[in-house]
């Protein structure tokens, strides 16, 4: 619904339930550690949120193989942290490994998880300046919100936001 500071508090408080049930070192634990760090960094939380995620990521690795599906949430969670965060250039090798993941799990083309990895390697690219590559991917990112329907305007409408700066406007 878009209230990001109940959703950090609830965050916040899955995360220590899993501290308290797995341990620090479980990949749960860590996965939940960056959901609770995705809202700190919504909430302007950005300098805590990326060293939480820095410092979960690998635990959430933990155990799994590369490219396992079940690495894209806590990778689309800490690329969109670091985009948040102006951290453009370490976010892009994390959306272009959730992209990776995306592409290994044979996602369909028109798949909202597909969107929202294009999105977020198109926000890292637009910051590096690489325009060029920036606008490919966020128009491939548009098309597919599009093609979702009505239910994906709010993705749509951010990702055109980006378009329209990645575009060299006339002097």
């Amino acid at each position: 619904s878009g209230d990001f500071a109940a959703a950090k508090e609830f965050a916040r408080q899955f995360y220590e339930a899993r501290l308290r049930s797995l341990g620090p070192d479980h990949a749960r634990t860590a996965e939940a550690k960056i959901m609770w760090a995705r809202f700190r960094a919504e909430t302007g939380e950005t300098t805590q949120a990326v060293e939480q995620a820095l410092e979960a990521m690998p635990v959430a690795r933990t155990g799994l193989p590369p490219l396992s599906s079940v690495l894209w949430p806590p990778l689309t969670s800490v690329s969109h942290i670091l985009n948040l965060a102006g951290r453009f250039a370490e976010a892009e090798p994390y959306a272009r490994e959730e992209m990776a993941v995306v592409e290994a799990a044979h996602l369909p083309e028109v798949d909202s998880r597909r969107a929202q990895s294009l999105s977020e390697l198109g926000r890292a690219l637009l910051g590096e300046q690489k325009h060029r590559e920036a606008t490919l991917t966020l128009e491939r990112a548009l098309k597919i919100y599009r093609q979702l329907g009505s239910n994906w305007a709010k993705g749509a409408e951010r990702v055109q936001k980006l378009l329209d700066q990645s575009r060299p406007r006339p002097p």
